[in-house]
């Protein structure tokens, strides 16, 4: 957590992004204030996507709206987040489908499951 920290203080860009990147997907605990503001603050486009992606991926573990999520990335000045920001609106809003369970799914005929002898 303290080299997450470290990297995020730097001014490389590509560091930042990579610490964001490597934290979210290893499980480091950072707050996702941090990525929340990461998202508001940082400079670097690529960083910022790196954290909404980070806050998508800890939304349903940490009970975050993703429609606020949304509205700050299609506030958002650079073009790759709010690409980012409608994806996840076209997502929130299609209806989710849901795969059957294995007892509703249909079972074969006898005669259909196994070859006649």
């Amino acid at each position: 957590e303290e080299m997450v920290a470290h990297a995020l203080a730097g001014e490389d860009e590509n560091i930042r992004n990579l610490a964001v990147r490597l934290a979210s997907e290893e499980g480091v605990p950072l707050s996702t204030g941090l990525y929340e503001q990461l998202l508001a603050e940082d400079p670097s486009e690529i960083v910022r996507a790196a954290a909404f992606d980070a806050i998508i991926l800890r939304s349903e573990a940490d009970g975050i709206d993703l429609q606020s999520l949304v509205d700050a990335g299609l506030e958002d000045p650079s073009p790759l987040i709010v690409e980012r920001a409608h994806a996840l609106r076209e997502a929130l809003e299609s209806p989710v489908l849901v795969a059957p369970s294995a007892q509703e799914e249909e079972v074969p005929a006898a005669s259909e499951a196994s070859p006649q002898q």
